[in-house]
């Protein structure tokens, strides 16, 4: 990465400053404000705002030119804001700098949600985690829990640590024509680690076949729409493909290349 940053000393400053959703995304380094504006530090800028109104993108955007910092005008959206590094050896502090400024504009408040305790941080949260996901299925299986079991993605934490589980890129893939693509569908996945916990696997085993299979590529949209539709490919593999093959043997069958 240009800046230089490495995701460790990112999450470790932000943590320390109090962040608890801060973490790696693809390339990106991300934290959310305590007022929810999703604030990054890509490969050559910075980018803030996504998710956010057109009116307070624009209140962030003119917070940002007035504390004078540069618009990026090669990359130009209105959904967010992408903003210049500047002086290179600053990167860090200046994000924190602006990350502080957006947090002190009134006018934009936290989204209204009902928001559970947390009671451990990401760090902690994020330990052996595969171990504990394989731990959930054992708990589902053996109290036959079968709504737990149903709700199949969301024990098996496939939406939620794309930045542990994101290992590449489509070479067409834009930060503008972004796609999630797990390589191994996750219903796939979810039965098999049933299927290994119900024929005596170890929880060892099952933490790592979560390891090598639930893997995360971004992707364009209509790369999406070749394996989903085209080619019939949205919750399995194709037909000549066995545990043990190359994860990503769907990926090759739409010709998609994995940078």
């Amino acid at each position: 990465m240009k800046h230089g940053i490495t995701s460790d000393k990112f999450i470790k400053t932000f943590n320390s400053l109090g962040y608890t959703r801060v973490y790696k995304e693809a390339n990106n380094l991300v934290v959310w404000t305590k007022n929810d504006v999703k604030c990054e530090i890509k490969p050559n800028r910075y980018t803030f705002g996504w998710t956010r109104k057109t009116d307070e993108i624009e209140l962030i955007k003119e917070e940002i030119l007035m504390a004078g910092y540069k618009i990026s005008d090669k990359h130009k959206n209105t959904d967010c804001i992408n903003v210049q590094f500047g002086n290179m050896r600053q990167v860090l502090k200046n994000f924190q700098s602006i990350v502080n400024q957006i947090e002190q504009l009134e006018p934009i408040k936290p989204k209204e949600r009902g928001q559970a305790i947390k009671v451990f941080p990401t760090d902690i949260a994020e330990t052996e985690i595969f171990l504990k996901i394989a731990k959930r299925y054992k708990h589902a299986i053996d109290n036959k829990d079968q709504y737990l079991l149903d709700t199949s993605r969301n024990l098996l934490e496939g939406d939620s640590i794309d930045h542990l589980l994101t290992v590449g890129s489509s070479k067409k893939r834009t930060d503008n024509d972004s796609y999630r693509e797990h390589v191994v569908p996750c219903i796939m996945v979810h039965n098999k680690l049933v299927d290994m916990y119900l024929n005596g696997a170890k929880l060892t085993e099952m933490a790592q076949f979560i390891k090598t299979y639930l893997v995360i590529v971004l992707i364009t949209k209509k790369e999406a729409e070749k394996l989903d539709i085209e080619l019939g490919l949205k919750t399995s593999m194709p037909k000549d493909w066995n545990w043990g093959d190359s994860i990503f043997k769907r990926l090759e069958a739409a010709d998609i290349d994995i940078l």
